[in-house]
């Protein structure tokens, strides 16, 4: 198996340390499997090290708008989320907000994708809302307790 990007290194670590493993398509050399033994490649040790080091800087279910920034700006500067995701997930909530208030944010994006989903929203509106509570699940997965 191989995956071309470093983001999708840690979802492939994280399942495979839960004893299944998922192929993805393209033509990287991040992560290889045969007989069913993973080997990450530096670039998504790297990747996975950054995400593990993130998960425990931040908690996304008590993050301030000031502290999702940081996150982001951390996630971004990895290479672990895109521009578009970046900018989705640092949003604040209003042009009023107290950007120092800690909020649930993992539990808020997912109210926001079942809503999205309910309401009709574009596929592709769909699909970014859904990167990014990925993101914030594998996070909050990896995140010491």
């Amino acid at each position: 198996m191989q995956v071309n990007q470093t983001s999708q290194a840690a979802q492939v670590y994280q399942t495979h340390s839960k004893g299944s493993v998922h192929t993805s398509h393209g033509t990287g050399n991040n992560v290889q499997a045969t007989n069913g033994d993973v080997q990450l490649s530096k670039e998504a040790r790297n990747a996975q090290s950054a995400l593990n080091g993130i998960a425990n800087r931040y908690d996304v279910t008590n993050l301030s708008t000031r502290e999702r920034g940081a996150m982001v700006n951390d996630l971004q500067e990895r290479g672990l989320i895109s521009n578009e995701d970046a900018m989705r997930m640092a949003a604040p909530f209003s042009m009023n907000e107290n950007i120092d208030i800690k909020r649930d944010w993992l539990q808020i994006s997912q109210d926001a994708l079942a809503f999205a989903e309910q309401n009709g929203q574009s596929p592709k509106e769909l699909e970014s809302i859904k990167r990014n509570v990925s993101i914030l699940e594998q996070l909050f997965e990896l995140r010491d307790k």
